[in-house]
C-alpha cells in the first residue's frame, strides 16, 4: 500500500483524515467520530511499513486525562548531575538500571510513582513467554528469545522465584492437528526450544482439568513464570546495591536539548543535569520522545483485566493452559490463559480493550464475567467463588505492535526503550543489555570516554527469607536466632514480622503498605490484607520512625514534611 491508497482508506473511515510522511514516519491528522476510529486509522497507517506512526487524530466523544503527577514539589534534586538518567522504574527501567550500575557510571532512576513496578510491571500474569506467537524478524521476537534464556541465571543470582513450568496450547478441533508442522516451523523461525505435540490421551492424563473436548495440545517447555513485581524489585535492589540512585514521586516535566543533546531533565523536584538519558517511560514514552523532538511513534494504551483465584484452586494446573488460536489478530492479543503463578495461585486472563486513558486501572463486572466464561470453556473447573481479587493494567502499545529499542536520531545521547508491551517482562533483561551497549557507544562517540564493567560490581542478591516455604528445622533455627520470624502477621500467606522488617531494611526500602505487599506478599491472600494491614502499618511506623497515622497504603511516608529518602 502506498501513501495515496492509505489516504483513500483513511478518508473512508472518517472524511478529512490526512496522512503524510515526515522524517521517515507516517503522520496522520484529522477528526474522527470515535476513539475506535482513531485506533483503526493508526493500525491502517502501520501497514505502510514506515519508521513509525504518529497518530494525531482526535475524537469528540472522549478526551485523554492528563498524566497523574506527584503532590511533591521541592528542589531536592536541583543541580544534581548523573552520567545516565533512566526515566521509568518498571521492569524494563529497573533491568536497564541494574545493567548500567555494573559499569563505571553514575545512574539515577526517576519514577513518578511511589515505588518500582506500580503499573504495568505488576499488572500482568508474570509469564515468561516462549515467543512462538510472535513474528519472525520483529524486535519483540529478538529480545523475547534472549530474555527468556536469561531468566534461569538471573533468578539464581538475584534470589527471586522462577519456575519453568511450560505451557499447553490446546486444540479444540481435529483439523487443528494439521497445524502441528506449522508450530514446529514457527518454533524454529523464532528460536523456541523443545516444542512438541501431546496427544489427546496423554494431555488428559497430564492436565486433568482440561475439558474433555480437547484434541491434544502443543507443549512449549520454555515457558516460565515469575512474580513480576518481585523480579522488578530484585533488579532494582541489585542496582541500588551498586550505587544507582532511585528517586520516587519524581515526574519528568521537560527535557532541555543543547546542540543536539539532552542536557537537562526538568522534574517536579528540580533540574537534573545528564550526560545521557534512557526513555523507559512506559505508556508515556512517546511523550518523553516528543520532549526531545524525536516523536516518531505513538502509544495507544490497551487495557487488560485479570483475576486471581485462591490457592485452594492451585491444583487446576501446574502450567499454563490456553486454547488455540493463541492470537486474536483483530485485538492484537495472545488471548490470555489459565496460569499457575509462582506463588501457587491460579491467574485467569487477560482480555484486551483499547482505551484512550493511559492510566486506566478500572475494572468491570462484565470483564470478569467474559474472561471467566471464555476460559471456563477450556478449564471447566474454574469457579467464580474462588476469585480473591482482580485488577487491570494498561500496556504501552505502538501501532506497529513492536518494541522501539534504539538510539534517538534527534538527540544523540538519548536511547528509547519504548512501546514495551507483552512480552516485555520476558524481554526486559535482553533489552537492558542492548540499551547498556548503546550507552557505552554514546560515551565513546560523544564524550570519548571508555565505559567498563566495574571490578567491584555486585552481581548477586541474597534472597529474602520466606518462612512459609522453609523446612521445619530451618525455620526453627531462624526463629531461635530472631524471634520476629516466629510472629506471623499475615495469616493467609503466613508472612512473619521478621520478613516485613527485612524488606524495610533492604537496599531500596519503600515505606508503605502496598510496597511491603509486593515484596513479601503480606496482604495477598484470601482476605486481601483485611486483618494484617494495621499490623503492617505499625511495623512500618516503627522502622520509618514516624507516626502510625502518616503511613499510607500506596504513598511515601512523610517525615518532617518531606518524602522519606529512598535513593542511595
Amino acid at each position: 500500500m502506498n501513501l495515496s491508497a492509505l489516504n483513500r482508506k483513511l478518508d473512508a473511515i472518517s472524511p478529512g483524515i490526512h496522512a503524510f510522511i515526515d522524517d521517515g514516519a507516517v503522520h496522520i491528522e484529522g477528526q474522527c467520530s470515535s476513539y475506535d476510529d482513531v485506533v483503526r486509522c493508526g493500525i491502517l497507517a502501520a501497514r505502510l511499513h514506515s519508521r513509525g506512526v504518529v497518530n494525531d487524530c482526535t475524537c469528540a466523544d472522549v478526551k485523554e486525562e492528563p498524566m497523574r503527577l506527584p503532590e511533591t514539589q521541592d528542589l531536592s534534586l536541583d543541580g544534581r548531575s548523573f552520567d545516565v538518567v533512566v526515566i521509568g522504574a518498571g521492569v524494563v527501567g529497573c533491568a536497564i538500571a541494574m545493567e548500567l550500575s555494573h559499569r563505571n557510571l553514575s545512574v539515577a532512576v526517576l519514577e513518578k510513582e511511589y515505588d518500582v513496578a506500580v503499573r504495568a510491571s505488576s499488572r500482568n500474569d508474570g509469564m515468561i513467554h516462549p515467543g512462538i506467537d510472535l513474528h519472525p524478524g520483529q524486535r519483540k521476537t529478538y529480545f523475547n528469545c534472549r530474555g527468556n534464556r536469561m531468566y534461569t541465571d538471573l533468578s539464581q543470582r538475584l534470589g527471586f522465584k522462577f519456575i519453568r513450568n511450560g505451557s499447553y496450547v490446546v486444540f479444540d478441533r481435529w483439523w487443528n492437528l494439521l497445524t502441528v508442522p506449522f508450530f514446529h516451523l514457527r518454533a524454529a523461525m523464532c528460536h523456541v526450544d523443545g516444542v512438541r505435540y501431546v496427544t489427546h490421551r496423554k494431555l488428559g492424563r497430564l492436565q486433568t482439568s482440561v475439558a474433555s473436548w480437547q484434541k491434544g495440545a502443543m507443549f512449549l517447555p520454555s515457558s516460565g513464570i515469575v512474580e513480576p513485581y518481585q523480579a522488578t524489585v530484585a533488579f532494582a535492589e541489585n542496582a541500588a546495591d551498586n550505587k544507582a540512585s532511585f528517586f520516587f514521586d519524581t515526574a519528568v516535566l521537560d527535557l532541555i536539548c543543547t546542540d543536539g543533546l539532552v542536557s537537562q531533565v526538568i522534574t517536579n523536584r528540580g533540574t537534573i543535569h545528564a550526560l545521557s538519558v534512557v526513555n523507559a517511560a512506559g505508556v508515556y514514552s512517546d511523550r518523553i520522545a516528543a520532549l526531545a523532538n524525536d516523536r516518531f511513534f505513538t502509544i495507544h494504551p490497551r487495557k487488560g483485566t485479570e483475576m486471581i483465584l485462591d490457592k485452594d484452586a492451585g491444583s487446576i494446573t501446574e502450567s499454563v493452559i490456553a486454547k488455540v488460536p493463541f492470537s486474536d489478530v483483530k485485538q492484537h492479543t495472545k488471548g490470555g490463559g489459565v496460569v499457575r503463578t509462582a506463588s501457587g495461585n491460579i491467574l485467569v486472563g487477560p482480555d484486551a480493550h483499547e482505551t484512550i486513558q493511559r492510566e486506566d486501572d478500572s475494572t468491570s463486572s462484565q470483564s470478569i464475567t467474559d474472561i471467566l466464561a471464555k476460559h471456563k470453556a477450556t478449564v471447566p473447573s474454574l469457579d467464580k467463588r474462588q476469585i480473591i481479587t482482580y485488577f487491570s493494567g494498561t500496556r504501552a502499545c505502538t501501532y506497529e505492535e513492536d518494541f522501539v529499542v534504539e538510539r534517538s536520531t534527534k538527540a544523540g545521547n538519548l536511547v528509547h526503550a519504548a512501546g514495551i508491551q507483552s512480552p516485555g517482562l520476558t524481554a526486559a533483561p535482553a533489552i537492558a543489555v542492548e540499551v547498556a551497549s548503546d550507552i557505552d557507544n554514546i560515551f565513546s562517540d560523544i564524550y570519548k570516554r571508555s565505559i567498563k564493567v566495574r571490578s567491584d560490581a555486585i552481581l548477586t542478591r541474597k534472597a529474602p527469607h520466606v518462612v512459609s516455604e522453609m523446612p521445619l528445622e530451618q525455620r526453627d533455627e531462624l526463629i531461635r536466632s530472631n524471634p520476629d520470624y516466629g510472629q506471623i502477621v499475615c495469616r493467609c500467606e503466613q508472612v512473619s514480622r521478621g520478613e516485613i522488617i527485612e524488606v524495610l531494611r533492604s537496599s531500596l526500602p519503600v515505606y508503605n503498605i502496598d510496597a511491603v505487599k509486593r515484596r513479601c506478599r503480606c496482604g495477598m491472600g484470601r482476605c486481601q490484607g483485611s486483618f494484617c494491614s494495621p499490623s503492617v502499618a505499625g511495623i512500618i511506623a516503627e522502622e520509618a520512625h514516624c507516626s502510625f497515622e502518616s503511613v499510607c497504603k500506596g504513598l511515601g511516608v512523610f517525615v518532617k514534611g518531606k518524602v522519606k529518602e529512598t535513593s542511595r
